[in-house]
């Protein structure tokens, strides 16, 4: 299971607002191991430093949303990378880097 959770958001002062957070289960969605760029040797494998999240061009997902995958709250690293062909306009989905939240 997949889920965002978005904060309220923060007030006048840049505090976060009170409340829960909304959570909102994703579909379509998949994830896949995501490794270190440390390139491989000999004996030697890459080590999994979070998750890549792929799911459809329109999904909802801003860069300080958390994500949830089984239960485990992942940050979103960077921004959301939209596949898109400029040229013809077919929009393929999109591709988030995930980093293990802590605390």
């Amino acid at each position: 299971m997949i889920v965002r959770i978005r904060a309220l958001g923060k007030d006048k002062y840049g505090d976060p607002v009170e409340g829960s957070p909304s959570r909102l289960q994703l579909s379509g969605c998949q994830v896949a191991p995501r490794t270190s760029s440390d390139t491989p040797g000999r004996g030697r494998d890459g080590v999994i430093v979070g998750q890549t999240l792929y799911g459809p061009f329109d999904l909802d997902l801003i860069s300080t949303d958390v994500v949830e995958v089984d239960g485990i709250p992942y940050s979103i690293e960077g921004e959301v990378g939209k596949w898109e062909n400029r040229r013809s306009g077919r929009q393929a989905g999109i591709e988030v880097a995930l980093k293990r939240g802590t605390g």
